[in-house]
């Protein structure tokens, strides 16, 4: 793999921003699943999916977040089931569509 661009938080890989461009123009889209890599809120945005307020201030004060931290992670957790929902339906896979539905009330109610 070609090097790494750091930007803030993110990594691009230096070879994939040349397959985007080709003379001087965008031949592709830049696929932001592994946007998060690297960053400590993919490590505690698991906290905003436990199905309890006592749970998830446990596992806070068990591992002890900035609050930019825990905000990202909390965003993290908002893009995945967004992505899932957009995707999944009750008819093709219910259980996931279900999960990501809890992800997001349990987001949502706090």
């Amino acid at each position: 793999m070609g090097e790494k661009m750091h930007v803030d938080e993110m990594e691009i890989d230096e070879a994939l921003v040349r397959r985007l461009l080709v003379d001087k123009r965008i031949t592709g889209v830049i696929d932001w699943a592994t946007m998060g890599v690297g960053d400590p809120a993919c490590d505690v945005m698991v906290a905003w999916k436990l199905h309890s307020p006592a749970a998830r201030d446990a596992f806070r004060e068990y591992l002890p977040t900035d609050d930019a931290t825990w905000a990202r992670a909390r965003g993290w957790v908002v893009s995945q089931a967004v992505g899932v929902l957009a995707y999944y339906t009750p008819e093709n896979n219910p259980v996931l569509y279900q999960e990501a539905r809890s992800w997001l009330d349990l987001v949502l109610s706090e």
